[in-house]
């Protein structure tokens, strides 16, 4: 249920699904994020957002520029 959700939790996801998949759980957390923030304006909670204050996996920009040619292949 929405009200057992708490950033704790949140949390626990992220490292135990960054353990594998840093970029993917910090997808994850957005999608919640999202989708909680959905729930609230439909009603479904008035609980704040468990995913705020909650800090993701550092990201790092692409080092490789794909051409157009690599891209083709």
């Amino acid at each position: 249920p929405l009200d057992a959700i708490e950033p704790q939790h949140v949390r626990q996801y992220l490292t135990w699904r960054g353990a594998k998949a840093q970029t993917r759980a910090n997808r994850e957390k957005a999608l919640l994020s999202h989708i909680w923030n959905f729930a609230r304006e439909r009603g479904y909670t008035a609980l704040a957002n468990p995913c705020a204050g909650i800090k993701g996996f550092r990201e790092d920009g692409r080092s490789v520029y794909v051409e157009d040619d690599e891209f083709a292949a």
